[in-house]
C-alpha cells in the first residue's frame, strides 16, 4: 500500500492498534480538559459563595409570598376586595452589604444589585421584583401581569398604585391629598381605550341613575333634574356629532357625581367653581362632577310645576362636561396610539372651555345665546385679549374661554372644518405648542386669527340683532298662555302701530283693549314660580314671584301691575288700561289723552294741563 507513512512516534495507537490521537493534539485536549475542570470548580465554588440576601422584616416566616391577580382588570367596586395588593415587607430584602453583583435570595433565586437601593430578585416561582432608589418598586408575575408603587412627594401622601394585566387593562389607585383618600380609576389603553373611577357607592351614600352611558350618583335634591335629563339629553345626536365631527368617542362609562352644595364639590375637588359660580361642574377622563343641588328646582305635589321645573334644567352644563370627558378620553386614545402616554396634559383653556361651549351651543340654544350675548358685551368693554400669548397666559380671566374661545371654535369649525378641529386637539395633545398648533391648523398667525374671529363676530352680530334672539333661545320652555288667545294673536300678528300724536286717537277702541289682550293663565305658578316663559308668537313672558307678569318682544313691552293695571310701551308711547275699563294712552312728548269710558274722554299737554283737540 502506497501513501503517507505515519511515523509510530508522532501518534498514539490503542492497544487494538486503532488510530487515536498525536501527542501535541493530547497535550492540547489536556490542556482543555484542564481549563474546563477549573472553570467549573470555579462556578461551583463562586455559586455557592454567592451572599444571601434575607427579607428587610425579620418577623417574615413564609419562604415565598405567592400572587395572583387573576386574567382581567376589575371593573366593578365590588369587585376590587378580589384584587390582591402585594406589601412591600413580604418582598423587601436586606444585603450585609450593598455592593453590586449576584446574591442569592431567600427562596434560592437569583438577586442582582445594581448600585446602592436598587436590585432585582428573580424568584423561584416565576416572577421578579425590583426596587428602585426614591422608594418605587415593582413586581412582575409570570403570566404577564404586574404591579408598580409609586412614592409621592408630596406631605402626607400615600404611594401611587399601579396594576397591569397581558390584556391591556389597568388598575390605578392613587392617593388624593386634599380627600385623604384613594381615588381608584380602571384602564385599558388597547384599542377601544377605557377609562373611569370607580366609584365607591358607600361614600357617595346617594341613589344612582342611569343615563345613556353615564352613571349618576346623586342626592334625593337632584331628582327632578336627573328626571329632566333623561327626557331631554339627546345622547345619539350629540355622540354622532361629536364623532363624525370631532372625532371624539367614549365606548366605557362615566361616572356623574352629583354634590347638594358648593362646599361639598369644593372639597372634593379642592378648587372652587370656575369664576366662583354656584353652580357648574368639573369633566374629566375619569368622571364628570356637578354642582349644586340645593340650587335645583324640588318635586312638588304639582304635576304642572314638576314638568316646568323638567324644562328649566341647565343641561347645557352636562353637555359641556360631557364634551371635557370626550376630549380627554379621545386625547388618552391619540398618546396611547402614539406610544406617549407619559406626556404631561396640555394647558389649553381658550379651547377646553371654548369647545366644550361651542358644543354645548349645539344643543342648547339657551347657551348659544349665552355665548352670543356675553362675547358682545366683553368686545365692548374692551375686554378681549390683543395678543394670542395673552388669551393664553390670562387663563379664566373674565371668562373669556367660554365666550371668544367659543367662538373662536365656532370659526375654525364652519371655516374650516371639523378635520381643522380636530387636528388642533390631536396636535397640542400630543405635545405641539398651542400657537404652532393654530398656525398649522388656520394658516393664519394666531393674533391675526383673533382679529379675524372678533371681526367675523360683529358682523354676524349686526344681522342677528335684526332678529329676536332672546327668543330662540326659550325653545324647550313652558309655554305661557294668555287668557284670550284669539285676541292675543290678532295683536301680535298685526304688529300694532302707534298714531302719529294723541290727535289720532278719536275713540276708545283706538287704544289697544289690554285686559282681553294680555290677561294670562298664571295660577298654577303665581306667588310658585319666578322666571321666563315662552309665549305664542315671538314674545317672550317673564313671571314675578309676587304673581306680576310681564310680556315683551324686542319691539314692546307689556307689564300687568297690581290691580289689574296693564301698560303697555311702544316706540316711546305708554298705553294704560285699569281693571274698570279706564284707559290712558300717552305720546313720547308727554301729551295724552284719557278715556273714563267709552262717552266720556280728555286731551292733556305735558303738564297734566287739559287741552282742547
Amino acid at each position: 500500500m502506497t501513501g503517507i507513512k505515519i511515523k509510530p512516534e508522532t501518534y498514539l495507537i490503542s492497544p487494538n492498534g486503532k488510530f487515536m490521537f498525536s501527542k501535541n493534539q493530547t497535550r492540547f485536549f489536556l490542556f482543555c480538559f484542564s481549563l474546563l475542570f477549573v472553570s467549573s470548580s470555579f462556578s461551583l465554588f463562586s455559586q455557592e459563595a454567592k451572599p444571601k440576601a434575607v427579607y428587610s422584616d425579620p418577623s417574615r416566616k413564609i419562604e415565598t409570598k405567592r400572587y395572583d391577580f387573576g386574567s382581567t382588570a376589575p371593573r366593578e367596586y365590588d369587585q376590587l376586595s378580589s384584587l390582591e395588593e402585594p406589601n412591600l415587607k413580604d418582598l423587601r430584602l436586606k444585603f450585609n452589604a450593598q455592593i453590586p453583583g449576584y446574591y442569592t435570595g431567600p427562596d434560592g433565586g437569583e438577586v442582582y444589585i445594581f448600585k446602592p437601593n436598587q436590585y432585582q430578585w428573580k424568584r423561584k416561582d416565576g416572577s421578579t421584583f425590583f426596587e428602585f432608589e426614591g422608594g418605587n418598586w415593582r413586581l412582575e408575575l409570570s403570566n404577564g401581569s404586574s404591579f408598580i408603587s409609586y412614592t409621592l412627594n408630596c406631605s402626607g401622601c400615600l404611594p401611587k398604585l399601579h396594576w397591569r394585566w397581558g390584556d391591556g387593562t389597568q388598575i390605578w389607585k392613587e392617593w388624593i391629598p386634599h380627600r385623604k383618600d384613594f381615588e381608584w380609576v380602571f384602564q385599558k389603553t388597547t384599542p377601544p381605550l377605557l377609562n373611569w373611577q370607580i366609584v365607591d357607592p358607600s361614600k357617595r351614600g346617594f341613589q344612582k341613575s342611569n343615563v345613556s352611558i353615564y352613571e349618576l350618583y346623586h342626592s334625593p335634591n337632584w331628582n327632578l333634574f336627573v328626571k329632566g335629563l333623561k327626557e331631554n339629553f339627546k345622547d345619539k345626536e350629540f355622540f354622532e356629532f361629536v364623532r363624525r365631527e370631532f372625532n371624539l368617542e367614549n365606548r366605557g362609562k362615566v361616572p356623574v357625581l352629583m354634590f347638594a352644595s358648593n362646599a361639598e364639590i369644593t372639597t372634593y375637588e379642592g378648587k372652587k367653581l370656575v369664576g366662583g359660580s354656584e353652580e357648574g361642574g368639573f369633566g374629566s377622563q375619569n368622571a364628570i362632577t356637578l354642582c349644586c343641588g340645593n340650587k335645583q328646582f324640588q318635586e312638588t305635589d304639582s304635576s304642572v310645576l314638576n314638568e316646568d321645573a323638567k324644562r328649566r334644567g341647565r343641561y347645557e352644563t352636562f353637555y359641556h362636561e360631557a364634551t371635557h370627558n370626550l376630549t380627554q378620553i379621545t386625547c388618552t386614545s391619540y398618546k396611547a396610539e402614539a406610544d406617549k402616554l407619559s406626556l404631561p396634559v396640555t394647558i389649553d383653556h381658550w379651547f377646553e372651555e371654548g369647545f366644550a361651549n361651542y358644543v354645548a351651543g349645539q344643543f342648547s340654544p339657551r347657551e348659544k345665546n349665552y355665548i352670543y350675548t356675553e362675547l358682545d358685551k366683553r368686545i365692548k368693554e374692551g375686554k378681549i385679549p390683543r395678543t394670542f400669548k395673552t388669551l393664553v397666559d390670562q387663563g379664566y380671566k373674565d371668562m373669556i374661554p367660554y365666550t371668544l374661545g367659543a367662538y373662536m371654535v365656532e370659526y375654525m369649525h364652519s371655516r374650516y372644518g371639523g378635520r381643522a378641529v380636530t387636528e388642533y386637539h390631536k396636535n397640542t395633545c400630543l405635545g405641539m405648542d398651542l400657537s404652532s398648533a393654530l398656525e398649522k391648523t388656520t394658516g393664519m398667525n394666531p393674533d391675526q386669527f383673533i382679529k379675524t374671529v372678533v371681526s367675523d363676530f360683529q358682523t354676524k352680530m349686526q344681522s342677528l340683532k335684526q332678529k329676536d334672539m332672546k327668543k330662540s333661545s326659550m325653545q324647550g320652555f313652558t309655554v305661557m298662555m294668555p287668557k284670550n288667545r284669539r285676541e292675543y294673536d290678532a295683536f301680535v300678528s298685526r304688529e300694532y302701530t302707534v298714531p302719529s300724536s294723541i290727535a289720532d286717537i278719536r275713540n276708545y277702541d283706538d287704544v289697544p283693549n289690554l285686559q282681553k289682550i294680555f290677561q294670562a293663565n298664571v295660577e298654577d305658578y303665581s306667588k310658585l314660580r319666578e322666571g321666563e316663559f315662552d309665549a305664542p308668537g315671538n314674545a317672550i313672558f317673564f313671571l314675578f314671584k309676587n304673581g306680576l307678569y310681564k310680556w315683551f318682544t324686542s319691539t314692546w313691552e307689556v307689564g300687568v301691575f297690581p290691580g289689574d293695571q296693564i301698560v303697555l310701551q311702544k316706540d316711546g308711547w305708554q298705553f294704560i288700561e285699569w281693571e274698570d275699563g279706564t284707559k290712558k294712552a300717552m305720546s313720547p312728548d308727554g301729551t295724552s289723552v284719557m278715556f273714563w269710558s267709552r262717552e266720556q274722554k280728555g286731551y292733556f299737554d305735558k303738564s297734566g294741563k287739559k287741552i282742547d283737540l
